[in-house]
């Protein structure tokens, strides 16, 4: 793929941007150029449980909620096809004209007016599921079973005696604010970052600002700090607190109120443990943000968010991103990358 060689320079840096690059400077530049969105039943769920606990009024306007089966086969695929292609009719093309190319773009074997017929007939579901993929376009599509299930985790969360602190007695204390889905847009080291965090308390009574984010998991709640290493939670929380801190530095009638430890609050999508409240410590942090090093368990060196951005700029400057930075200096010191595979 050619990259959009400004745009990638261009760029404001989300953790998850940070998280890929430290993966790959290519796949990142790459997804920069031309972004791929991922969306799976599992993060869709996810994402209901945070919309329903903090911006429910939205949840109708982001969600979709899914009232008929797909349908199976080819059929199934047509009806997909039309969806997709009635999004790009942009000259208004009758939908006879439409449903014509997506019949000759499925490959079908029986003829045209046949399937036509069968699209038709009411007594299948195949123009219901149509109407329903035009009218859910631009929106996370759930059904009503995992609808629920988010919903018991909401329940949950507001009733158990730990997370309810954060989740429902903050909403109705005279003394504290409650801001959702904070936007924060901060410079760090030089590059233009920009971050969403779940939730900020800020406590008037005992002058703390504290930062939750909220987390839904297919497997047992005790499995979160394999979670925490393994999808970069370390660097979205040292990344999040980064920006609160230059938001509070803002706000004239916080200047002397101290940032909490950031908390991850934590559900099991199946409910089968109660929620539980997970706390970055300040080596966290430091390690995330500054130093890097090696985690518990393992041999491998984390870099910090410091060295990731360090290593951004080196990449803007030169233009290269088929390999990290220290593999492009070790190739053209020796012609070779070493392998190094004992300690």
């Amino acid at each position: 793929m050619e990259l959009d060689i400004f745009k990638v320079n261009a760029h404001v840096m989300s953790v998850s941007s940070l998280n890929l690059f430290a993966t790959s400077p290519r796949k990142y530049a790459e997804h920069v150029t031309k972004p791929e969105r991922v969306d799976t039943s599992y993060f869709t769920k996810g994402s209901a449980v945070d919309c329903l606990i903090t911006e429910p009024e939205k949840f109708d306007e982001e969600f979709a909620v899914m009232n008929v089966n797909r349908p199976a086969g080819m059929m199934g695929d047509l009806c997909k096809l039309l969806a997709d292609y009635e999004e790009v009719n942009t000259d208004n093309l009758p939908f006879d004209d439409v449903f014509d190319a997506a019949y000759n773009n499925i490959g079908f074997k029986l003829g045209l007016e046949t399937v036509r017929k069968k699209f038709n007939d009411g007594k299948n579901n195949y123009t219901k599921y149509y109407n329903f993929l035009i009218s859910s376009k631009g929106k996370k599509v759930i059904s009503a079973k995992e609808l629920e299930q988010a919903k018991e985790v909401v329940h949950a969360l507001k009733t158990n005696v730990h997370t309810k602190k954060y989740i429902v007695d903050p909403v109705d204390h005279p003394l504290m604010e409650v801001y959702d889905q904070m936007e924060l847009f901060f410079d760090f080291q030089g590059i233009k970052c920009k971050g969403y965090l779940d939730r900020v308390i800020i406590d008037h009574v005992n002058k703390v600002v504290k930062p939750t984010d909220i987390k839904t998991t297919g497997k047992s709640v005790f499995e979160f700090p394999k979670s925490f290493i393994q999808f970069g939670y370390f660097r979205q929380g040292a990344f999040y607190l980064q920006g609160l801190k230059d938001w509070v530095a803002k706000q004239d009638n916080l200047k002397d109120y101290r940032i909490d430890n950031f908390k991850f609050i934590v559900a099991e999508m199946d409910c089968y443990n109660d929620p539980m409240i997970f706390e970055m410590t300040e080596k966290d942090v430091e390690c995330a943000l500054y130093t890097g090093g090696k985690l518990k368990g393992s041999t491998y060196e984390i870099k910090s968010i410091t060295e990731l951005i360090e290593d951004l700029k080196w990449h803007r400057e030169e233009g290269k991103w088929n390999m990290t930075k220290k593999e492009y200096v070790q190739y053209i010191e020796k012609g070779s990358l070493s392998l190094d595979c004992f300690e």
